[in-house]
């Protein structure tokens, strides 16, 4: 019984350590900036060609910088990331989002990811736009397809609302987010846009502030890649 308090008061430490630590350094600038390194890293992956397809033909991206995962026996996962719309060609936003779940089975240590979700229609971007939304019960997810020959070999068609990618240590990786519940951030939203903005204003807004325009040219330099 000691032991088992022991590690569950270690899993609990280690969980809250990495969920404070991810939101210590949040903020809508880094979010943008590591957001940026994570699109350079995944355009350099020789099978990022059919991820290129989605974001060019879809209704926006998500992205999350860094994922974290920790536990012992019982396991945590937090992160924040950004959304941007894309209508006729043209990107919209962004907006500020967090990802937090939990998780009890065998586990142990801590696990870093990079996250990029292709919202591939409205049911998507609403999951991304909803405070109730929880991976794996309103929101459908599938894997990304990944390389040229990839074609629709995820669910037979590419009918899914969103396709996951996930990187680790710079690697295209695949990583379980089911329970996840995703939340807007209005706080960030706020910091951003420098006024109270809702999430559908916030994503009507054209994207064309300076901090910006360097991701959506690696989002563009990534659809390049098709």
């Amino acid at each position: 019984m000691r032991r088992f308090r022991i590690a569950l008061f270690l899993t609990v430490f280690v969980s809250l350590f990495f969920v404070s630590a991810s939101s210590y350094a949040a903020s809508p600038r880094t979010i943008i900036s590591e957001s940026i390194d994570v699109l350079r890293e995944m355009e350099k992956q020789d099978d990022v060609s059919k991820m290129a397809e989605l974001i060019d033909n879809g209704h926006g991206v998500a992205i999350v910088p860094s994922m974290i995962k920790a536990g012992l026996l019982i396991g945590g996962q937090h992160g924040y990331g950004l959304m941007l719309a894309r209508k006729n060609k043209q990107w919209y936003g962004p907006t500020f989002f967090e990802m937090t779940g939990g998780s009890i089975g065998l586990q142990i240590g801590a696990q870093k990811v990079s996250l990029l979700f292709c919202i591939n229609n409205e049911a998507g971007m609403k999951a991304f736009t909803d405070n109730k939304s929880k991976i794996g019960a309103n929101i459908g997810l599938a894997a990304g397809p990944v390389g040229r020959e990839a074609g629709a070999a995820t669910d037979g068609s590419l009918r899914a609302s969103i396709y996951s990618y996930s990187m680790s240590k710079g690697l295209f990786a695949g990583v379980n987010l089911d329970g996840t519940a995703v939340g807007a951030n209005h706080k960030m939203n706020n910091e951003y846009w420098g006024e109270k903005l809702s999430i559908g204003d916030a994503l009507n807004k054209k994207a064309s502030k300076s901090d910006v325009k360097e991701l959506l040219a690696e989002l563009n330099k990534i659809i390049k890649r098709k």
